[in-house]
């Protein structure tokens, strides 16, 4: 570096901005502030309480019920799941699979029908058609179902039998 590169250079050096003792400790104490709450953040998220809650739905015929979504229904927050094509199910609360809190649920179970395999224009022109539902129409709501469980402390391995639905009156 020639001599005058060097001036020039401790001259920009010259021009940055101080941090005074007063504003670097006010900046050391946010960052430290910071630091905690996530931290604390981060820790808070992990115990909540829940418990593991997994079965299989089946409709009374030994048939898994391959679709759906169930819902516990009495406790502060419902934990729900979704039913897989094999009828299994995880719960969750907080998070999709983190379990249920223990207690006393009603068990309502929605979306358990025959998908429809009709194109889209095929919907358009028949819309009147309602989808097959593959269980009772009772438990799908918390006042009518008369499927109950009790999740306790460990793991839950629930085995669901669902009546199916009523035949059609003639």
């Amino acid at each position: 570096m020639t001599r005058h590169s060097l001036t020039a250079f401790t001259g920009l050096m010259d021009r940055r901005p101080r941090i005074s003792n007063s504003n670097l400790w006010t900046r050391t104490l946010a960052l430290r502030g910071c630091l905690i709450i996530a931290i604390a953040t981060v820790g808070c998220g992990k115990d909540r309480g829940t418990v593991p809650v997994s079965g299989v739905a089946r409709v009374a015929d030994g048939r898994p019920l391959p679709q759906g979504r169930i819902m516990l229904s009495g406790g502060a927050n419902g934990p729900s799941g979704e039913i897989g094509s094999d009828g299994t199910f995880r719960l969750g609360t907080f998070t999709t699979t983190d379990g249920a809190l223990p207690g006393h649920y009603k068990v309502v179970i929605v979306g358990a029908s025959e998908p429809d395999r009709r194109t889209y224009e095929e919907q358009l022109r028949d819309s009147k058609t309602v989808a097959v539902s593959l269980i009772h129409p009772k438990y799908g709501r918390p006042e009518t179902t008369d499927l109950e469980v009790d999740i306790t402390n460990g793991t839950n391995d629930l085995t669901l039998v669902l009546d199916p639905p009523s035949p059609p009156l003639k």
